[in-house]
């Protein structure tokens, strides 16, 4: 059996070193509310850009909301050249001039789902309100 060699002790300094190559990613996370009328695709914009094909999508012309509830879809999206990830939270909302949940109770759940958050201290980037551009415009004329 051949000798073996005494172990050396490792300077504990060196141990909680890690090579560049498994260097620990930061996460920076970015909350978006995505609003918009029934029907002006904001689940599918999610489902797009998410590369989630489980989201629920209602049918071209459909008049009523599939969503019906304020809904989470994440998407990381590495920086080049850096080790940081970007955690995208899109948030589904249920559609406004629904027909069947009146604008109000729409409003409310996406304040109450907004508020949560914000007592969290995760705060909204931005908001992306969809408009279907083959609806007449919105405005006074």
């Amino acid at each position: 059996m051949p000798a073996q060699k005494p172990a050396m002790a490792v300077p504990m300094y060196q141990r909680s070193l890690r090579p560049p190559s498994t260097a620990q990613k930061e996460i920076r996370q970015i909350y978006i509310l995505v609003m918009g009328l029934t029907g002006a695709g904001k689940s599918t914009f999610i489902s797009v850009v998410t590369e989630d094909s489980t989201i629920p999508i209602g049918d071209p012309g459909d008049l009523d909301s599939v969503t019906d509830k304020v809904q989470d879809y994440i998407v990381n999206i590495p920086q080049r050249g850096s080790n940081i990830v970007y955690e995208v939270h899109l948030i589904d909302s249920p559609g406004f001039d629904d027909g069947t949940v009146a604008d109000c109770k729409v409003l409310t759940r996406i304040a109450d789902f907004v508020n949560t958050h914000y007592k969290l201290k995760n705060t909204l980037a931005g908001v992306l309100y969809l408009h279907d551009i083959t609806k007449a415009k919105m405005g006074c004329r």
